[in-house]
């Protein structure tokens, strides 16, 4: 059942007659033997097939994209934590924190730097999944932009939020060209066939 859903359908009915008639030379020896060789193939079909099936099918691009996004807000979120606030409060012991506008530029650099490698991360690791570079990026873009003004929503709900409502919406609106810096950075370049020499 699993080979047959992940299988393309232009070879799965030759990759299920295949494993069934082999299946039933190694059932002749023994019956336990076929069934744990059965498996072993199963097992080592099921991850070249389901790349394949993540590349080939829409509905998989759109899964690693969704989840290539939330993975990319879950790293925002502990680089903000970890790094970007760090920073800032390093800064603001260095230049008092009556510096407002030092500390938040501190903090933006750091955050910024933040996204562009998040963004650098998730397109190398959208690279076995063979689609091109634009396609995938608005893939991504789409869900992640999705997660970040539902965030923005509900902070903004806050009495906190309102008061900082300029800043928070100024970030959220940052993050989008940081993401996508750190992805052209690393995008696959194009072969064009030939060497050059010159």
């Amino acid at each position: 059942m699993l080979l047959r859903w992940l299988a393309p359908p232009d070879v799965r009915g030759a990759m299920l007659g295949d494993l069934a008639e082999e299946y039933q030379l190694h059932a002749r020896r023994s019956r336990a033997a076929a069934d744990r060789w059965f498996w072993r193939q199963v097992a080592g079909s099921a991850a070249p097939l389901t790349t394949v099936w993540l590349s080939d099918s829409v509905t998989g691009r759109w899964l690693v994209a969704g989840l290539l996004a939330a993975l990319l807000y879950v790293w925002l979120v502990a680089w903000d934590i970890w790094v970007a606030r760090t920073g800032a409060g390093w800064a603001a012991q260095g230049t008092g924190p009556e510096n407002l506008l030092m500390v938040r530029l501190v903090y933006f650099q750091l955050y910024l730097c933040g996204a562009a490698i998040g963004g650098a991360m998730a397109c190398l690791a959208a690279r076995p999944i063979r689609q091109p570079f634009r396609a995938s990026s608005v893939r991504l873009l789409v869900p992640l932009c999705a997660i970040l003004l539902w965030v923005l929503a509900n902070r903004l709900q806050t009495p906190a939020g309102q008061t900082a409502w300029a800043y928070l919406a100024s970030r959220t609106l940052l993050t989008v060209p940081a993401v996508m810096l750190g992805m052209v950075l690393v995008r696959p370049r194009r072969q064009n066939g030939a060497n050059d020499h010159g």
